[in-house]
């Protein structure tokens, strides 16, 4: 089929194939780069996760030390301002914020279903110990304190860690994830160019060649005939 190309046709032929190589090189190029920032942008948007959950546990714990200090000292912190109450008060409204901060930004599957667990242990605890600062508000700290002694709130406290730590280690191998779709897709683009420009010059020479090859012959046969006339 080539061999009755006509020579118009051959260089046509020899413009077109490198030039689509490369417009497919480009396509190939321009998606996973589009793939790397896409990666790349969700590993900037999701830095902040694990301190975000580590900001939300400190406020959990805040909330125990307070309530704790306010069952020991029988709801007379008037010595100190207040301090316990106005601990826990803050401390409660921060788990709040970042809950809800963390629920709305972080929508996939693994962080949803612990952010879940998080919050309902976080939840609880909150209940359980502003439950000893009302006993002791009302006069009932003996009550308290043998709540405190149940142990419920120790229960609680102790499902942090390990969710905590769940927690953590998903985050971190979501963001390995990541890192390694964004260092496969910078392999891919340079892998692109490196083998697809290799590519369009080869085609680039061997249909260099092919035309040249053509032209020789055209020559060739017109001198012929030229001299035979």
């Amino acid at each position: 089929m080539f061999a009755k190309m006509k020579l118009r046709q051959r260089i046509l032929l020899g413009y077109l194939v490198p030039f689509l190589l490369l417009l497919v090189v480009m396509a190939m190029v321009y998606f996973n780069l589009r793939i790397a920032a896409h990666e790349s942008h969700l590993l900037n948007e999701t830095a902040s996760f694990t301190p975000d959950v580590m900001l939300l546990s400190d406020s959990l714990v805040r909330m125990q030390r307070a309530s704790y200090a306010y069952v020991l000292m029988n709801g007379k912190t008037a010595v100190v301002g207040g301090y316990p109450k106005k601990i826990f008060e803050s401390s409660e409204l921060k788990f709040q914020s970042l809950t809800e901060k963390l629920t709305k930004r972080y929508s996939d599957a693994p962080h949803q279903d612990n952010l879940h667990s998080l919050t309902e242990v976080g939840h609880n605890i909150i209940q359980v110990n502003r439950h000893y600062m009302t006993l002791v508000d009302e006069g009932k700290e003996k009550a308290a304190i043998a709540e405190f002694r149940r142990g419920e709130a120790i229960k609680l406290a102790s499902q942090m860690d390990p969710l905590m730590d769940t927690i953590v280690k998903t985050d971190m191998e979501h963001r390995v994830k990541q890192r390694e779709a964004v260092a496969d897709a910078i392999t891919t683009v340079q892998n692109t160019v490196v083998i697809g420009t290799a590519c369009a010059m080869v085609l680039m020479v061997a249909l260099g060649l092919w035309i040249a090859a053509a032209v020789s012959r055209s020559i060739t046969a017109n001198a012929t005939q030229l001299s035979a006339a």
